[in-house]
């Protein structure tokens, strides 16, 4: 009787300890990752897609699967091809995707022209050594809107890592936040997350890409950031919405909001005193 109770306690101690350093695994393989400039999205139970963009725009995606690189995905849009890489032998497998290079050639249009519009100003007032003093920004916005025509997205792809790095190549899209818009579009082909080697037929997709860019002004200084507000559609369908950098709407500054408030004053290099700052919309 012992001897089966010490038995079984060796074995869920095994278990324990196997379990643990998987997931401990698995964490030391994302984190590496994140530090090495990937964002990291987990599609489904264990599986986890981890995307970063070229300097020329094309998206390099790793797919991990408890804890192990399982394949590489790079997107070439002058080519008009995907690399497939698989990580447990080596295989290459070459995908020809034409969309990637007809989007190359210029299927990405500016549907506006615009130059910035003044809004107002914010004003700061920060601290030095415990008194107080103020500086004035002026703030203004260039909004563009960038549209994508209808692209099909029609093709064999080795598995979710293909899809999402020619989605990221083929519409500019940011590397994060795919997730919803990749695994909804399957799902409504009855294409599993976890699926392998698998046929996508003929379906069109759009994306227009709302880019906001503020500036911030003092003196003979200048800062600017940009963020994007993205709706990918796919035909018959309502659009979905994703964001990338730091997107903040008109109405943010109407609304006084404290988050567009803090991006303008980080933005531009002036000196803020030695501690906190007070804001006050004028």
């Amino acid at each position: 009787m012992k001897r089966k109770i010490i038995a079984f306690f060796l074995s869920v101690t095994m278990c324990l300890t196997l379990c643990v350093t998987t997931f401990a695994d698995s964490n030391d393989v994302l984190s590496q990752l994140q530090n090495e400039g990937y964002d990291i999205e987990e599609y489904s139970d264990g599986l986890y897609i981890a995307a970063k963009k070229n300097e020329n725009g094309d998206a390099t995606c790793l797919m991990i699967v408890d804890g192990r690189i399982e394949s590489k995905s790079e997107c070439d849009s002058l080519a008009g091809q995907i690399t497939h890489t698989n990580m447990a032998d080596g295989t290459v497998t070459i995908a020809n995707c034409p969309q990637l290079r007809e989007s190359e050639q210029g299927r990405r249009t500016s549907v506006t022209k615009a130059a910035f519009t003044t809004d107002g100003t914010i004003t700061y007032r920060y601290y030095v050594q415990g008194y107080p003093d103020t500086r004035t920004l002026t703030v203004k916005h260039l909004a563009e809107v960038y549209q994508n025509q209808n692209v099909n997205i029609n093709g064999r792809y080795q598995d979710i890592a293909a899809v999402v790095s020619f989605f990221i190549s083929v519409f500019n899209l940011p590397t994060s936040g795919l997730k919803a818009i990749v695994a909804t579009i399957l799902s409504r082909l009855g294409i599993a997350e976890t699926a392998r080697n698998f046929l996508i037929p003929s379906v069109y997709v759009s994306s227009t890409e709302h880019r906001m860019t503020w500036k911030a002004e003092y003196l003979q200084k200048t800062g600017t950031f940009y963020g994007s507000k993205y709706t990918v559609t796919q035909q018959g369908y309502a659009g979905q919405v994703l964001y990338g950098n730091k997107y903040f709407p008109l109405s943010a500054f109407t609304r006084h909001k404290a988050e567009l408030a803090s991006a303008l004053h980080d933005c531009i290099n002036v000196y803020w005193g030695d501690g906190p700052y007070d804001v006050i919309w004028n």
